[in-house]
């Protein structure tokens, strides 16, 4: 799953009440796509070549914490890197998720702080900062989206 152009394409697995799923819009009640257990997907996704798994802990960023064990169970069933988000707004958080086996440890919300990314730059190079927009703004602050 890599390409010519030399970067990674790393599948996504986000993954809402212990399944995977495509959000319409990241509305939580828009299920567009449902799948299977994600420690399923991500063996299937290592077996068919998978350099690295993008963990998107839906019920994590919904509520503000990380899902406990997610990230434990995917890593490990796993056997490639997994880079993590959804939830990670305290340095404990991306300490634990980094902790139970997360090669990277994304973060959004937290970001905006100052004073929690100085002290996050301890992380190096294992911490991402994710920042989605849409025109310029939050997707939160953007509004719906117009129909494509």
């Amino acid at each position: 799953m890599t390409s010519q152009a030399g970067f990674v394409v790393a599948p996504a697995l986000d993954v809402l009440e212990g399944r995977c799923v495509r959000l319409r819009e990241g509305v939580r009640q828009q299920i567009t796509v449902e799948g299977g257990d994600p420690v399923e997907a991500a063996r299937r996704f290592a077996a068919e070549g998978a350099r690295l798994l993008h963990l998107v802990d839906l019920d994590g960023a919904f509520a503000g914490v990380p899902t406990p064990g997610l990230v434990e169970r995917v890593a490990v069933a796993s056997a490639v890197p997994v880079q993590v988000g959804g939830g990670l707004r305290t340095l404990e958080a991306v300490e634990a998720a980094l902790g139970a086996g997360a090669a990277r440890a994304l973060v959004g919300t937290a970001a905006v702080s100052p004073d929690f990314l100085a002290q996050a730059a301890r992380f190096g190079e294992r911490l991402v900062v994710a920042i989605d927009a849409i025109d310029g703004r939050s997707p939160s602050a953007a509004g719906p989206r117009p129909p494509s």
